[in-house]
């Protein structure tokens, strides 16, 4: 007769472990049933409470995370199914046979006749659809399209009456650093005003009319123009043909 033995499972949901003589306490007590045929309260005396406390003796540790489910009836397994030589490789019948054992899982709770229905492979693969980005072909291929137009070559005059020869990307990361530090360069000249009005006038009255005075004259001729800026950027992109038309 082959060796058969008897196991118990560990439940997949993390849970606060009970001291030894003490592990039918550490979850909440829950009615005798098909999922807990022991009752959930220690110190009751029946025989399951005495097994379920033996074993864990028996077992011990210390790991928080964990603690002992015992199945009821148990799983009779084969012990030459899972037997090979250590000192080797794991044969890939051993890791099949170890992998359909554990595939099951359980509900948090200390004794159970059977698992809960769900499969450790199916959850795993919910997992990697729930968390992984989805490929979408579509997507991929316009963004092969457009880094193509971002590399056609164009030639543009940036105002030295020279047309540099660039790649698209090229001209537009240059317009657009350029309308950046004349925004930077136009927002701290009205940083150093204020500071020097609030320096040499008291009254915050006269002071906010003198800033909106000098504002009035000289914001139009210093403030970059926004819609010059698009309008340069219109044209790059009216170069790039009609799949820069539409806005990608």
């Amino acid at each position: 007769m082959p060796e058969k033995k008897e196991t118990a499972k560990n439940t997949n949901e993390p849970q606060t472990p009970a001291p030894k003589g003490e592990a039918s306490k550490s979850v909440p007590e829950a009615p005798k049933g098909a999922d807990n045929p022991a009752g959930g309260g220690g110190g009751g005396g029946s025989f399951l409470d005495t097994l379920y406390e033996k074993i864990t003796d028996a077992i011990g540790g210390d790991n928080p995370n964990q603690y002992f489910c015992m199945t009821l009836p148990g799983t009779l397994i084969e012990a030459a199914d899972y037997q090979y030589d250590v000192s080797g490789e794991k044969p890939a019948h051993v890791k099949a046979n170890e992998s359909k054992l554990v595939n099951k899982l359980f509900d948090a709770c200390f004794m159970t006749a059977s698992d809960n229905g769900r499969q450790l492979q199916n959850q795993y693969r919910t997992a990697l659809n729930m968390l992984s980005p989805k490929l979408n072909r579509d997507l991929f291929e316009m963004k092969v399209r457009l880094r193509e137009v971002l590399m056609t070559p164009y030639q543009y005059d940036f105002g030295n009456g020279v047309e540099d020869s660039m790649t698209l990307e090229q001209v537009f990361y240059r317009l657009y650093s350029e309308y950046v530090s004349a925004k930077a360069a136009w927002n701290q000249k009205q940083v150093d005003k204020k500071t020097e009005l609030k320096r040499t006038i008291i009254d915050p009255n006269e002071r906010r009319d003198a800033y909106l005075e000098w504002y009035g004259l000289v914001a139009e001729a210093e403030q970059p123009d926004d819609e010059h800026f698009k309008a340069h950027l219109h044209h790059t992109g009216r170069c790039g043909g009609s799949f820069m038309e539409q806005g990608l």
